[in-house]
């Protein structure tokens, strides 16, 4: 990302501070709501990163329940859904062994698949990302809770014609 859009993509973190948790929700502030995966794409989006997309239908305890990530499909483009070939034209899966960079998106495992995500906000490894129960929040890919659950990596590229 260029530092144009990692300052956008900072501001808009904070501009979504203080919003509930909501599910299958992108709406900003207080009175809003909103869970990860809704929250991930409003952030890259407001960068410019990747076109609005419209994820699935999903249940929100879909890690629970699921032995494939249908979050881990989509963003690889092997979701049975139009956007999805169109998203993973915009991002490319890195090692999650690489350093992270501002604007990655990180996959988490939730329950028995990867199934949380979250955007990358500094090259120390702070994300913002979405809990139940606290809403928007920032947490560290130094704390183990997080480090030991990371799945995947995606990282925005520079556009190139969607198939």
């Amino acid at each position: 990302m260029s530092p144009e859009q990692i300052a956008i993509l900072r501001s808009e973190a904070e501009r979504w501070r203080g919003t509930p948790f909501r599910a299958r929700s992108r709406a900003c502030g207080p009175r809003g709501g909103a869970d990860c995966i809704q929250y991930v794409f409003a952030l890259v989006r407001a960068t410019d990163a990747v076109p609005d997309v419209e994820f699935p239908r999903y249940r929100i305890d879909s890690g629970s329940h699921l032995a494939t990530s249908p979050l881990l499909e989509f963003l690889r483009g092997q979701a049975q859904h139009p956007d999805s070939v169109r998203v993973s034209a915009y991002l490319e899966e890195r090692s999650k062994d690489d350093p992270v960079e501002p604007g990655d998106v990180i996959v988490f495992e939730e329950g028995r698949t990867a199934f949380h995500a979250g955007v990358v906000l500094t090259a120390d490894g702070d994300f913002t990302h979405v809990l139940i129960g606290r809403g928007v929040t920032i947490s560290s890919l130094r704390d183990s809770t997080y480090a030991d659950r990371l799945q995947a990596v995606f990282r925005p590229v520079a556009r190139k014609e969607a198939v």
